[in-house]
This record gives C-alpha cells, sequence and structure tokens, in this order.
C-alpha cells in the first residue's frame, strides 16, 4: 500500500483543475461585485422640510453611475408625487435641490432604480 499520496500524471491534471477552479471562482465574484457597484447610490441629506405646501429635499448620489432625475419616485401614503430637481442628471459625488407637494404625515418613500429609502420630513 502506497501513502505517499497522488504522483506524476494524476497529480498534474489535479493540481491544474484545482487551479482552474479557483480562477473561475475569483473571477465570477469578481464580476459580480462590478456589476452590483456600478450603479446610482441616492443619500437624501438631512433634513428635508414643508414649507406653504411644498416639500424641499436634498439628494446626493454617493454612488459609481450618474442618476437620471426623472426615474426616482416619491411615495406617501399611496399616492406619487411628481418631483423637480435642479438638475436633470445628479452625477456621482453631486447634489441637487428637489420639490415636490408636501404629503400628509411626516414620512416618505424615496425609490429609484437602485432601491428605496424612507425618509421623514419637518414641517417649518
Amino acid at each position: 500500500m502506497n501513502r505517499r499520496g497522488v504522483e506524476g500524471a494524476p497529480a498534474a491534471v489535479l493540481f491544474v483543475a484545482s487551479l482552474a477552479a479557483a480562477v473561475l471562482v475569483a473571477y465570477a465574484i469578481y464580476n459580480t461585485t462590478l456589476l452590483f457597484s456600478k450603479r446610482p447610490l441616492v443619500t437624501v441629506l438631512p433634513t428635508p422640510y414643508c414649507q406653504g405646501g411644498t416639500l424641499y429635499m436634498m439628494l446626493e448620489n454617493d454612488g459609481s453611475e450618474p442618476l437620471d432625475v426623472s426615474s426616482i419616485r416619491i411615495v406617501a401614503r399611496g399616492q406619487e408625487l411628481s418631483l423637480t430637481c435642479s438638475v436633470d442628471t445628479i452625477a456621482p459625488g453631486q447634489t441637487a435641490v428637489c420639490t415636490t407637494t408636501c404629503p400628509e404625515g411626516y414620512r416618505a418613500v424615496l425609490e429609484y432604480p437602485g432601491g428605496s429609502i424612507v425618509f421623514t420630513f419637518t414641517r417649518v
């Protein structure tokens, strides 16, 4: 009985197959990370407020891709509100001042292609 393990050609084939599998796994992880990191990431800067029937808020794009403002929706108590911003596209790292009709209550949801954010606002 030989206790030295696999030798020769079978060992080389096993080594190459293990190396190829490791490369494929590393490539899959890299590709997945790259795919999910290239997107806009919206932050609602403090503090949104309602004054005179208008909700004022400042949005920042912390992601790595531009954000088209027309793709943003504001939903409050089942009602969708139209959003108007100072720019049409928020570039990565930039901010925009946006307004909409002041909804009832003190909470709303901002929906965009990268996800959604629940935010609260004050009344002045």
